[in-house]
């Protein structure tokens, strides 16, 4: 018989809630039910599998078996402390269910023994200036002599090169659980340096926060790792009811960190009644975040073509872009990038969600999208493809002082038809890369970055109502307006906008006077010949200064329209043409000046 629960504390926002779903997918498939699926209906996950409700939460409670999430690249894992509160209890436990995570804790000392050992050689060189009673004259002479100075650089410099070679070696010899999690952690680059994906901060931590030590103590509060079962804490039911059936739970832990996952309850300033709170988690919570974070893979990834080295990527992860969002800002524009997480309709099992994300990537056509606009017309343009219904975008931003946060950034549905026109989109591809160069520039000015972020906000929204006429028009005022500051001098090196096909008047077009009236105004040009040479003056060049038309060159089929300019490099300046009569203040003035 087969069971559906509607997992009430599994949504797509926040974070933690997502990864918690996807987490809740994975055990029961591996440890339980390997015919277990899993699908989103509006804000809720549900499962359906042959565990019937008190069989879910007896696994949870009584079989679950944690994974191995190690981590002894970092110092903050516990490997370098004597009876770390994380590592120890778990290293001592007796339970067969705790089996794997020691063998993953084991692995890992074999790997530290030298790297321990020169970290407690420095350790010891640095004692010799904190010892009892030792006055501040005699620790500056201490830390002032030759034989001190010489011996901490050396113990230093061994540490030094034995950290290097801990991931090479880890990376080489791991195998199991605990080397999967080193998949999901790191990628090493071209030069074996490692490249760490945003979704696990910097290879598992986050600043002084190590998720992995902290997964350690949040088994030791749910589970009693001094017992020979494993058997679950007094309040563990009411910590998994609350994860699971999204149930109050009175009893969460105050005063442990939470990461960037579930920026709600991180504490800090405006979190709680009172000027400051303190963080808030459910520690079943915590533990089944980081288990779903397991099925985003990462892999090394390259731009065709591009001389650049690897980077860490992980599935649907972007650029960064600081529009379409209420608190967008270009400050937010990290190089940790954005995360598209994909929510589907269908119900899949654990293998068909593991090939999902193996895909992990948006085309548009056959370009890669590396942009959150490229995602968002990749979403609207593929519809519903392998039952993904929507995405939720998130951003790894600087929020709460210097802490790093996932955002929720909004939710993209896909389309089931009617996007033809946000083909249009592809004429500016390159520009809008251009234009977005300028704008981010060290001098570009402010109305030029303002502008290029109104721009992308029109994007989005156009990408949301395709079949909108004024959503497409607002792209068009955009344009007009960024051309315009363009004009004054400000990024013109991106080039005016390229030519635009017939599709995009169709797109906009809204069936009144007005719309027609600019349109024939915007169609108005002549032809005369000088000479031998046939030239065509078209409206747009008399408010703008464009160079006149080239012959058509091999590497530029289309003609694009260039800016004409005076100088050459960084000295080029906009040419000053009689000929631009049109200012864009006001219509009848600038039909006259043109006549």
């Amino acid at each position: 018989m087969i069971h559906i629960h509607d997992l009430g504390g599994c949504a797509p926002a926040p974070l933690a809630h997502y990864l918690k779903a996807l987490g809740i997918l994975r055990l029961v498939a591996e440890q339980r039910d390997a015919a277990a699926r899993g699908w989103w209906e509006g804000n809720r996950f549900r499962l359906a599998t042959r565990l019937a409700k008190d069989d879910l939460e007896g696994f949870f409670l009584r079989d679950y078996r944690p994974t191995p999430f190690v981590s002894p690249w970092n110092k903050g894992a516990g490997f370098f402390s004597e009876k770390d509160p994380g590592i120890f209890p778990l290293e001592n436990s007796t339970s067969p269910r705790f089996d794997v995570f020691r063998s993953g804790i084991k692995a890992s000392r074999l790997q530290l023994g030298q790297l321990s050992n020169a970290d407690k050689d420095v350790r010891n060189i640095k004692a010799e200036t904190k010892r009892p009673g030792m006055s501040k004259a005699e620790k500056d002479r201490v830390r002032r002599s030759e034989d001190y100075r010489k011996r901490l650089r050396e113990a230093e410099k061994r540490f030094r090169q034995l950290k290097a070679d801990v991931i090479p070696n880890l990376r080489s010899s791991w195998r199991g659980p605990h080397g999967e999690w080193m998949d999901v952690a790191m990628v090493l680059g071209d030069d074996g340096t490692p490249k760490y994906p945003a979704l696990l901060g910097s290879g598992g931590n986050d600043g002084r926060l190590d998720f992995t030590n902290n997964f350690m103590q949040r088994i030791g509060d749910v589970f009693d790792l001094g017992s020979d079962d494993g058997r679950p804490q007094p309040a563990a039911p009411t910590w998994l009811s609350g994860a699971l059936w999204g149930q109050p739970v009175p009893g969460n832990l105050p005063g442990q960190p939470v990461g960037q996952y579930l920026p709600g309850t991180a504490g800090g300033a405006n979190n709680g009644n009172g000027p400051d709170a303190d963080s808030m988690v459910n520690p079943v919570d915590f533990i089944l975040m980081l288990e779903g974070a397991v099925t985003f893979t990462s892999h090394a990834s390259r731009r065709f073509g591009s001389s650049e080295s690897s980077r860490a990527a992980s599935p649907f992860v972007v650029n960064a872009c600081g529009a379409a969002y209420a608190s967008a800002s270009t400050s937010d524009e990290t190089a940790k990038g954005e995360q598209w997480m994909p929510l589907w309709s269908h119900p899949l099992s654990y293998a068909e969600l593991r090939r999902l994300l193996a895909e992990g990537r948006a085309q548009i056509g056959s370009k890669t999208a590396r942009e959150p606009l490229d995602v968002a017309r990749a979403v609207k343009r593929l519809g519903a493809a392998r039952g993904i219904k929507a995405f939720q975008r998130y951003g790894y931003i600087e929020r709460n002082g210097q802490s790093n946060l996932a955002v929720p950034l909004g939710r993209f549905e896909a389309s089931e038809g009617h996007t033809e026109s946000l083909a249009c989109i592809d004429d500016l591809d390159a520009w809008l890369r251009r234009l977005r160069r300028e704008a981010r520039g060290r001098h570009a000015p402010a109305r030029l970055a303002t502008m290029e972020r109104r721009l992308a906000d029109a994007l989005f929204t156009v990408t949301e109502r395709p079949r909108s006429p004024e959503s497409w028009q607002r792209v068009l005022t955009r344009l007009s307006e960024t051309e315009r500051i363009m004009g004054s001098g400000s990024g013109f090196r991106a080039q005016p906008i390229p030519r635009l096909r017939p599709e995009w008047v169709t797109a906009s077009y809204d069936s009144t006077p007005e719309f027609r009236l600019a349109l024939s105004f915007a169609l108005q040009s002549c032809a005369y010949r000088v000479g031998e040479r046939r030239v065509e003056d078209h409206v747009r060049r008399h408010g703008l200064p464009l160079e006149r038309k080239r012959p058509r060159l091999p590497l530029d089929p289309e003609r694009r329209p260039r800016f004409a300019t005076t100088g050459a490099g960084s000295t080029a300046r906009l040419e000053v043409s009689p000929e631009v009569v049109m200012h864009g203040r006001r219509g009848i003035d600038d039909a006259i000046a043109l006549v």
